[in-house]
């Protein structure tokens, strides 16, 4: 298939948005705490459920699965709790739009952590998408143009978030560099 990459990349935005406004949604209507803890155990059901139909195989040492324990708690319990929050006070457009800073948290992480170092062009990569975020935050429209006004507490919260994610992703990192592990899980 021509352009399968393409997309497949479309297809994930439009996901990604979808579920961003889904979430929003529900968090307004029952809170950030509920919206994750069902999210969450919904998520571990199924991935039992296909565990078991595809009978996947994995094999795992103690200090893999100690690092994919933090990276769990960190990203999906501790990120996503905060990022649910965040969209309470913020929409899901700006909330996302500050998760977007993840990747950026966990290239700076994995400099202090991991001995990793980044590209000039990475860097600047870098610079060119948190100045994004820094515009799009600090834009001045009237309150009566959207539905939640952008507030400090919502965009500290959205930043607790992706800061929960970059950590996440620096330590199943971790667990992968200890050995093969099957990505599924």
């Amino acid at each position: 298939m021509p352009y399968a990459g393409e997309f497949n990349a479309l297809l994930t935005a439009i996901m990604w948005t979808g579920s961003a406004v889904c979430f929003a949604a529900a968090t307004m209507r029952v809170g950030s705490v509920y919206v994750n803890i069902t999210r969450l155990v919904s998520a571990v059901i199924l991935l039992f459920i296909t565990i078991i139909i595809f009978q996947i195989k994995f094999e795992v040492t103690l200090m893999q699965v100690w690092y994919l324990c933090l990276s769990g708690l960190l990203g999906f319990v501790f990120g996503d709790t905060f990022l649910f929050k965040s969209y309470e006070y913020v929409s899901a457009r700006i909330g996302s739009l500050v998760m977007s800073a993840a990747p950026a948290i966990a290239a700076t992480l994995a400099f202090i952590f991991l001995d990793e170092t980044l590209s000039p062009l990475g860097i600047i990569g870098m610079c060119v998408t948190l100045s994004g975020i820094m515009l799009v935050v600090s834009e001045r429209k009237e309150a009566s143009a959207r539905l939640l006004p952008i507030s400090a507490i919502g965009i500290f919260y959205a930043f607790l978030g992706a800061a929960g994610q970059a950590s996440g992703l620096i330590f199943a990192k971790k667990a992968f560099e200890l050995g093969e592990i099957n990505g599924f899980i």
